[in-house]
């Protein structure tokens, strides 16, 4: 985790500078405007992907399931045999394996979500200045050369926002299955020792 901090410092310190220089340079509409495209990208990313948790978390508890079916029957494969119980286990299997399946589509499919909003959030800003720009060009208040470094400074904004999505999206399924784990390790025993026990008195072998 420490590692993965110091690693979006520079993407930071990027973003804070291109913004910054967005605002010394040009008028302070392009600032505002890729300024609310960055807010309104990372807060689609946090909300998209804290959905996204609820399908991950239930992708990775048939994703268990299934697996936990495949071991017991293949660790336990002469009780199997003993009654004649081949059909049923593997049916079993296939169940498990379909709710997988099925699930693991359905993650495919809002991983697909997040990154479309993410892509028309970028889209819509880059869009947006350049249509500005290229008005202020056609007014005589900017110049062609503005034009193609609004291009090169918003492009470089957007590069380390999408590591930083990606950071995001790999934190919060990591912290997903932390969560698992936490609640199997929070279920109540249902064999519990007695807090007086009797003493065992036993004299001979």
């Amino acid at each position: 985790m420490r590692y993965m901090l110091f690693s979006l410092l520079p993407m930071l310190v990027e973003i804070g500078f291109v913004v910054a220089t967005i605002a010394v340079l040009y008028p302070a509409r392009y600032f505002w405007l890729n300024l609310g495209c960055i807010t309104l990208y990372l807060l689609a990313t946090v909300l998209v992907t804290e959905w996204r948790a609820g399908y991950f978390k239930e992708m990775t508890k048939k994703d268990a399931n299934y697996v936990q079916k495949a071991t017991d029957s293949l660790l336990n494969f002469e009780t199997v045999k003993y009654f004649n119980a081949e059909d049923h286990e593997e049916r079993r299997f296939h169940v498990s394996l379909l709710a997988y399946k099925q699930a693991n589509v359905t993650v495919a499919k809002t991983l697909v979500t997040l990154n479309m909003s993410q892509a028309v959030i970028i889209s819509g800003g880059l869009l947006t200045t350049l249509m500005l720009s290229y008005g202020d060009i056609l007014k005589g208040t900017m110049v062609i050369s503005d034009f193609i470094v609004f291009n090169v400074y918003i492009l470089q904004v957007y590069v380390p926002l999408g590591f930083l999505g990606t950071y995001w999206r790999f934190i919060r399924q990591s912290w997903t299955d932390i969560e698992l784990v936490l609640d199997i390790l929070e279920q109540k025993s249902t064999i519990k020792e007695d807090s007086h026990p009797i003493k065992a008195d036993i004299t001979k072998g």
